[in-house]
């Protein structure tokens, strides 16, 4: 697992400086004013769904296709691929169609505090952006097949086609369409790199309709939980973002701004740890060590919750320097820095409990307790909103950004308890060989 991680981290540091090159482009040309905002809510919509419906397939694809090619072999496992992939097409293409056409009563919905002219504009981008949900899906698939070969590499390093693409976008246009446009044509060149790799397994990359029920059903009860919980915990983002809509003028871009290098950390522990930790916690319940799973999982919560800590003090010490260093050019003033900077420290709370999270549900999914994953993630929802509520109104926008980080505070406990539970009475066994 180490080795893995270790290649995960390296890709994923090349990803980390195209991303923060690309939102220091968009603070120095639209700073923190309407665009910005009208773009981090509309995009917020489509991003939430691409990533809970189509990057749920790593944890209920990737288990139960290992267990299938360790039972049945490679061909039936290639053909409950193909179908889980042309369903997941179909479902996002539909759910692209509806949100079109319902464009204005959501937009009205979420963003009722904008002014017309802004609220307009929330809707033209979030049209714009709606196309890449299916090329989401795609690209999530096509990853995960990656991730079952163990090429690490390249299943991280594709996912920098999406800030290049856009950083070369804005550079060609600075108007607010280019934001749309580099977002789609991002995710467009991501489905390209992945099928270029994959090019010597055509096969695996087309839709078929046909496959085994019970396979399908096998991989439908492990999806569809963490499809809603993924709805609920990418939820929170999308409700952080309508809620800070609700604050002055300029609080929802603050919020983005302040949440990019988090959230960057935290989408860098998804794919450092999360990915190895699916594939060798899979391998290893499949095979049924527990006893190698206990001890994997205790060395990995003690390692990463030390780094996590340590991250979480440079973070919270020098977020004002580092706010200054990304984002205060151009338009982005000194003003804009204090503000986020101040935001970002209680956004920097969250990050030990997030890495030991990734751990924990990565496990669960292997052990195939999605449902309660299911249950966490809907309890993190309602607890999110609740003390938005409270602290908002103590902290301002900054009151968003604790409630976020308690949140995941308790739910990473919960979940610590049904990992212990279930590897030390459930599966007592002492087998590791």
């Amino acid at each position: 697992m180490a080795r893995d991680t270790m290649v995960v981290i390296a890709a994923s540091i090349i990803v980390a400086i195209a991303v923060i090159f690309r939102e220091q482009i968009i603070a120095s040309r639209f700073g923190v004013g309407d665009v910005t905002d009208a773009f981090a809510l509309a995009s917020s919509i489509v991003i939430f769904l691409a990533a809970a419906i189509g990057g749920s397939l790593a944890s209920s694809l990737i288990p139960v296709t290992i267990q299938i090619e360790v039972d049945s072999g490679g061909a039936i496992a290639e053909k409950l691929c193909r179908a889980v992939l042309a369903r997941l097409l179909v479902s996002l293409v539909a759910i692209s169609v509806l949100m079109y056409v319902f464009s204005e009563p959501i937009i009205s919905a979420i963003a009722h505090n904008f002014p017309p002219e802004k609220r307009q504009l929330t809707r033209s981008l979030f049209m714009m952006t709606l196309p890449l949900l299916p090329l989401a899906g795609w690209a999530a698939y096509a990853t995960v097949l990656l991730n079952i070969r163990r090429r690490l590499l390249f299943s991280t390093l594709a996912s920098v086609m999406i800030p290049v693409t856009g950083i070369i976008i804005i550079q060609i246009s600075s108007t607010p369409g280019a934001l749309a446009l580099g977002l789609v044509l991002g995710y467009l060149m991501q489905c390209l790199f992945v099928a270029f790799i994959l090019k010597e397994e055509p096969r695996w990359l087309c839709p078929a309709w046909q496959a085994q029920r019970s396979q399908l059903r096998a991989v439908w009860h492990q999806y569809l939980p963490v499809t809603i919980g993924s709805l609920f915990m990418t939820g929170t983002v999308v409700t952080d973002q309508v809620m800070a809509g609700w604050l002055t003028s300029g609080s929802v871009a603050t919020l983005a701004f302040a949440s990019i290098l988090v959230n960057y950390l935290n989408a860098f522990a998804g794919r450092a740890l999360g990915v190895p930790a699916i594939i060798h916690f899979s391998t290893l319940t499949a095979h049924k060590k527990w006893a190698e799973a206990r001890r994997l999982m205790g060395q990995a919560l003690l390692i990463i919750g030390g780094i996590a800590l340590g991250l979480t003090i440079i973070v919270w010490g020098f977020s004002d320097w580092l706010v200054a260093q990304l984002f205060e050019h151009g338009a982005f003033t000194a003003v804009d820095t204090a503000h986020v900077a101040e935001v970002q420290k209680y956004y920097s709370l969250q990050l030990t409990f997030q890495f030991i999270g990734v751990l924990l549900v990565r496990m669960l999914s292997a052990l195939g307790k999605n449902r309660a994953i299911l249950v966490v993630a809907m309890f993190n929802f309602f607890a999110n909103i609740l003390l938005n509520w409270i602290f908002m109104k103590l902290f301002g926008v900054a009151g968003i950004a604790l409630a976020t980080s308690v949140v995941l505070f308790i739910s990473s406990l919960l979940c610590g308890a049904m990992v212990w539970r279930s590897l030390n009475a459930e599966f007592p066994g002492k087998r590791s060989v």
